[in-house]
């Protein structure tokens, strides 16, 4: 019972726990990047903490793009692959939601000039990630 409350009592600040993981002085070291990419591989969508965990993710990938693009380059293609569909999905993805949000589609603009333009190899993965988001969408 006792570990029970204290397992809820944790939740209950997760939004806490993330936006203090994501104010560490060491936010530009690739120590800390690697880590933050090794939670996204193989995240999905499950519990508010990942909503705020994605949000945080995707303003640093935009901040900080060289320095993602330096440490992606050290994972497998599988790996950056599943790195990418975490970052770039949504829950309850829509077809038409993905291509009328504007802030989406700004974010994934921004993705292709930051990111994309730099790197073929990771270019190349994004694109395959985006489509496969895409195909499995509901209409």
């Amino acid at each position: 019972m006792h570990l029970h409350a204290n397992i809820e009592s944790l939740y209950n600040f997760y939004d806490e726990h993330l936006l203090y993981l994501f104010s560490s002085k060491l936010i530009k070291e690739k120590k800390y990047i690697r880590k933050l990419i090794s939670i996204s591989i193989d995240g999905y969508w499950d519990a508010d903490a990942s909503n705020l965990l994605q949000h945080k993710m995707r303003g640093l990938i935009l901040c900080y793009p060289n320095l993602f693009i330096s440490v992606l380059l050290e994972y497998s293609n599988d790996s950056i692959e599943k790195f990418w569909n975490y970052i770039l999905y949504a829950p309850y993805p829509r077809k038409k939601s993905f291509e009328s949000d504007k802030g989406y589609q700004n974010f994934i603009s921004q993705i292709r000039s930051k990111i994309c333009n730099k790197n073929i190899r990771i270019r190349e993965i994004v694109d395959k990630s985006y489509n496969y988001i895409l195909q499995t969408c509901e209409m």
